[in-house]
């Protein structure tokens, strides 16, 4: 799954049942998707949709992710304490 902070709606006009956000940066955007499984729904979906996808690849989170989630996940807010 790819890194994405954008709200819904989406901007690609799919369902927003496969997405848990957007990262739109004008000439691609990064999806993260609710569930790594979803990947082929949405594929087909953008196809379906009419929507030019030049390349489409799945991506693992990056350590700072996983960390920051993690964080998240206990309470904290992710920032150094002061």
């Amino acid at each position: 799954t790819a890194v994405a902070m954008k709200p819904k709606p989406t901007p690609l006009g799919v369902g927003c049942y496969h997405i848990q956000g957007i990262n739109d940066f004008g000439r691609y955007a990064e999806i993260k998707l609710k569930a790594p499984e979803d990947y082929r729904p949405l594929l087909g979906e953008l196809v379906e949709k009419g929507v030019d996808v030049t390349r489409f690849e799945l991506m693992e989170p990056t350590l700072h992710e996983i960390f920051v989630q993690s964080v998240e996940a206990h309470g904290g807010s992710g920032q150094d304490a002061e």
